[in-house]
């Protein structure tokens, strides 16, 4: 599963608080939206309003998502457009884009994995089945990192995929980012050695 991938269990954390919009709200996008694309035969985006808590402002956005794609095997790809409302409205200038695994034919996910760039589907593959074997590989070199050692038996959920290096080397690596049920982020850095991934680093912000 591309999913939750727990060692022991942890309280959920609080989801941020929603409202549906506004009338108002919602002609004001439209106007904006259709003079912006006319000629866009798509669906509209969807708005959310979304805050932390009571006393924070409200976070009003919207996107607009591709229909899904095959890649190869299992693997599902789309884009996600996003818009932002900051007094007015204003679209993001690149496309977010987000995979994961699916059999059968593919459909919108409650949850993907963001690729913070662009990589092959062979990689992508690769890297969401074995995120698994490759996160509880890590756990000991979180327990060795002086910035990771407090979350080493958080529950990881996998939300972006990256490339990079890690550490003094500059050898090109894949990095596996992943959000515990504690808010916190931590990146599982893999080489790849013919078809498969090794363990080779992790990094905590």
């Amino acid at each position: 599963m591309l999913f939750a991938l727990a060692l022991i269990a942890a309280p959920a954390m609080a989801a941020p608080e929603t409202r549906a919009p506004t009338e108002a709200e919602l002609k004001a996008f439209d106007a904006w939206y259709g003079k912006q694309f006319p000629d866009s035969q798509a669906a509209k985006p969807v708005l959310s309003i979304t805050r932390a808590d009571p006393k924070s402002a409200w976070r009003i956005a919207a996107a607009l998502d591709s229909p899904p794609r095959r890649g190869i095997g299992a693997l599902c790809r789309m884009q996600r457009t996003e818009f932002s409302f900051a007094g007015h409205w204003s679209a993001a200038a690149q496309p977010r884009h987000y995979a994961w695994l699916e059999r059968s034919a593919c459909s919108r996910p409650a949850q993907a994995v963001e690729m913070l760039q662009q990589m092959p589907d062979v990689d992508v593959l690769g890297l969401l089945e074995r995120q698994v074997a490759l996160l509880h590989n890590a756990r000991i070199l979180l327990g060795g990192n002086t910035a990771c050692a407090s979350q080493r038996s958080f529950r990881y959920t996998l939300t972006q995929l990256a490339v990079g290096s890690a550490g003094p080397s500059p050898e090109v690596l894949a990095g596996l980012v992943f959000k515990s049920d504690h808010d916190t982020l931590a990146t599982v850095w893999a080489r790849r050695s013919g078809l498969e991934y090794n363990v080779w680093n992790v990094s905590c912000p």
